[in-house]
């Protein structure tokens, strides 16, 4: 059982609700048992380190994995997670049933739980059921007690998982206090070692049998004494029996996301009258637009307060203080009485290039919002949604602040307080996606879906600048190019990026536009000049048509495996850094590369680099900017790593290593002797935030820093 996160996948929204990725409750179906656990449910005083001993009933099958334990062949969690370390070691015996993980650190007099969802036996069976082990490193526990009957009509109630949980299981607070599993068919349960306080009652099943729980796939329920569908708390006093505790469990049910919005609007007007419907989303949404889990976002203007209610089984859970991207959609508009289904809009969307993306990635997911979407508005791919301070006090008492970075933004180009259906289609396998906007009304596209176009630097010109002066009022261009995206001989590239100077704010930022649309906006590191260009620069198919009449087509045909990138800018032509170049970099696999500049006013040819081959030994210490740059490490650029080169004149000590913009080390590439010469190495910034980044390379007495730009 994990702290029960799930992400509602809504790319390409800026507000995007946080739930649980609710990993418990193992089938009831199959033979592998558990037949002990060392410690003991009950065992008090164990001593840290500790070590934990689980022996099963067949031998395990060690090639299957839980995503609850990051890949583990063990569905496996300790409550709470931050009082407990990592083991030193997991061995596994010869008969492969017992498994011992040796040396976990334990904090002094604390009170842990021990929760197994899942394991798989070498022969194919599942775990019978999941299993729940509470110990202390204090010299007792708790004598509290909770029991009662769940009711599972849709099967047996066998394995179903109950916890006791002080906040809802949203975001880092949400960790069960006390874990409790039903083993028999009757229903009845008893949770044991439960410590005084106010909590909801909540419980899971795995329906489908994959060692893991998740509410759009799997039963879910809640103590709700009044009937009224929302989860009622229960108070513990010390050394409590509190018995007669039932509550039912319900299988998920796609619907459309008008199918119930009568109950969730009278639930939300209940809790504030003048409260309105401003936007929603759904994730894992099927090609007929339904989906079990909807978050509904509501606005009350008496209150000031945006908050969201999502159903989760047969109850409904409020969300507090629902806080939209500054950049983004304005949460407390309210949407149109007359915008359609999801089921219709989701037939315009597969229409529109949905069905297609799904028939070319069989793993494609959908996910929608529907929003008011004023011109410019930006939506990040996974977006941040409650209120991160721990000082805020939120008006709905009991309920967590959730949080979650933002990412990559996309912007939608539609009119005017537009409301519109946002559709994300996305195949984490193939790291491929397409954005469908859709009018919400009509469900008309309001910009083009599918695959970004190749277009030319001047026609995002427009874009660019509109989204540089809601940054700066005195932003002025200074750089514009393309390394992301292959230039075509005609001077054409699906992305472009615009670098822009503001004086008064003395600094830079980037605006990244992908296909026509802003994908990304924000800070920068240094650009080669500073000086704004001209207005009249000429537009890159201009440039390439003289790049290719000067030695590019030759260098094409020549060559194998020929992409070219390029910029304009000052600073490009070392000779006259005043002038205004376009600089076009043509690079093969098989040749070194050429470098064209070409005047950015009248177009003529001002300078051709042919490299030679490399000499073997470099003259100096040289670190080289890292490319791509910007580069993904999610693969959407189709560059999900970046090449840093160097070299290095002698044999020499190097170390070459990245840090955050807090100095903080994130990855080590290099640390030992290399011999003279030129040298790189390929970063793959897995795991890691959008962001700037610092690489630095030691060598010798030479030390030098550069920045990247990671996005995602």
């Amino acid at each position: 059982m994990n702290s029960h996160t799930f992400v509602a996948k809504l790319y390409g929204a800026a507000v995007i609700l946080i739930v649980v990725l609710l990993a418990w409750a193992g089938p009831v179906f199959g033979q592998l048992s558990l037949i002990s656990v060392s410690p003991t449910n009950g065992a008090t005083n164990v001593t840290s380190p500790a070590t934990i001993v689980l022996e099963f009933s067949a031998p395990l099958d060690t090639s299957a994995k839980f995503e609850v334990s990051a890949g583990f062949y063990l569905g496996i969690e300790i409550f709470p997670k931050d009082s407990v370390g990592s083991p030193e070691e997991v061995t596994l015996s010869p008969d492969l049933k017992t498994v011992t993980a040796k040396n976990f650190s334990l904090t002094a007099n604390t009170k842990f739980v021990l929760f197994l969802s899942g394991a798989k036996s070498a022969s194919g069976e599942l775990l019978d059921r999941p299993y729940a082990v509470t110990f202390t490193s204090g010299s007792s526990l708790p004598t509290a007690t909770i029991s009662g009957t769940v009711n599972f009509t849709a099967g047996n109630a066998s394995g179903v998982a109950l916890g006791l949980f002080k906040h809802l299981p949203f975001g880092e607070e949400g960790e069960p206090e006390a874990i409790a599993v039903v083993t028999s068919s009757s229903g009845n349960y008893t949770i044991d070692y439960v410590q005084p306080g106010t909590y909801l009652l909540l419980a899971f099943k795995d329906s489908n049998g994959d060692g893991s729980m998740e509410p759009g796939d799997d039963a879910f329920g809640g103590y709700d004494a009044n009937g009224d569908h929302i989860a009622d708390k229960i108070t513990v006093p010390e050394g409590a029996q509190l018995t007669g505790l039932n509550l039912s469990l319900t299988l998920p049910v796609a619907v459309t996301a008008r199918q119930n919005f009568p109950t969730v609007q009278t639930i939300a007007q209940t809790q504030f009258s003048d409260a309105i419907l401003s936007a929603l989303f759904g994730n894992a949404l099927l090609p007929t637009g339904r989906t079990p889990v909807w978050i509904y976002i509501f606005y009350s203007t008496i209150q000031d307060s945006v908050f969201g209610l999502t159903q989760l089984g047969n109850l409904y859970f409020f969300i507090p203080d629902v806080f939209s991207d500054p950049e983004g959609p304005d949460l407390t508009l309210p949407l149109p009485d007359d915008w359609i289904d999801s089921d219709v809009a989701s037939d315009s969307a597969e229409f529109y290039g949905g069905s297609a993306f799904r028939q070319a990635y069989p793993d494609a997911e959908s996910n929608a919002a529907l929003l008011n979407a004023p011109l410019g508005s930006s939506f990040a791919r996974v977006g941040v949604t409650a209120h991160s301070d721990p000082s805020h006090k939120p008006k709905h008492s009991g309920l967590p602040s959730i949080v979650k970075s933002n990412e990559i933004r996309f912007f939608i180009s539609a009119g005017a307080d537009t409301p519109v259906w946002f559709f994300a289609y996305d195949s984490p396998l193939a790291e491929e996606f397409i954005n469908i906007v859709l009018d919400a009304r009509t469900g008309s596209p309001v910009q083009p879906p599918g695959p970004a176009n190749a277009t030319s630097a001047r026609a995002n010109l427009a874009s660019a600048n509109q989204a540089a002066t809601q940054w700066a009022s005195d932003a002025q261009l200074v750089l514009v190019g393309t390394h992301q995206s292959e230039l075509t001989p005609q001077g054409n590239a699906a992305m472009w990026f615009f670098i822009y100077h503001s004086a008064s704010l003395d600094s830079e930022q980037v605006v990244i536009l992908l296909g026509g649309n802003v994908l990304f906006q924000g800070p920068i590191w240094d650009p080669p000049s500073k000086i704004a260009l001209p207005d009249n620069w000429i537009d890159s198919q201009a440039a390439m048509n003289t790049a290719e009449a000067n030695g590019g087509s030759q260098y094409r045909g020549a060559n194998q495996n020929v992409s070219v990138s390029g910029g304009v800018s000052r600073g490009f032509l070392q000779p006259d850094p005043q002038r205004a170049v376009w600089k076009l970099d043509y690079v093969s696999s098989s040749s070194p590369p050429l470098t064209i500049f070409v005047d950015a006013i009248n177009g003529a040819i001002v300078g051709v680099e042919e490299q030679t081959a490399p000499d073997e030994f470099p003259r100096s210490y040289v670190l080289q900017q890292n490319y791509p740059n910007p580069f993904s490490a999610s693969g959407i650029f189709d560059n999900p790593s970046t090449t840093i080169a160097f070299s290095v004149p002698k044999t020499s000590l190097v170390t070459l290593k990245i840090y955050d913009v807090l100095g903080n080390e994130v990855a080590t590439l290099i640390s030992e002797k290399l011999p003279a010469g030129k040298h790189q190495r390929v970063w793959e910034a897995k795991g890691l935030a959008s962001g700037i980044y610092l690489f630095r390379l030691e060598a010798g007495s030479f030390v030098q820093t550069k920045k990247l730009l990671l996005l995602r």
